[in-house]
């Protein structure tokens, strides 16, 4: 592959779901792993240490997580120069208007 091909190479983006529930995280991965690089992580710690070490394009991220909830590591994230850009997606399984609007 000489120099221009790889520039025309298509990037595969990485997706990175961060939930405590097993089965979310399974589901929201076959969501996207046929198109994309998908990184799972089954707490906010985790799926920070991950994107302090991964390039990744978008995160899937619990709201309501043991420990460091979503809003917790939103901020994290929003924090550092390397990820303050970094797409993020809530989801969750609250249905409480006053839990949505936090």
């Amino acid at each position: 592959m000489t120099g221009a091909e790889a520039l025309a190479a298509p990037r595969i983006a990485t997706v990175l779901v961060v939930d405590d529930d097993r089965l979310n995280r399974v589901a929201l991965a076959e969501l996207f792993q046929d198109d994309c690089r998908v990184l799972m992580a089954r707490d906010g710690q985790s799926g920070l240490d991950i994107i302090a070490r991964e390039a990744v394009s978008l995160v899937l991220l619990d709201v309501s997580m043991p420990g460091m909830d979503g809003y917790d590591v939103l901020r994290a994230i929003r924090a550092t120069e390397r990820s303050h850009n970094l797409p993020v997606l809530f989801i969750t399984g609250m249905s409480d208007a006053p839990d949505e609007k936090r």
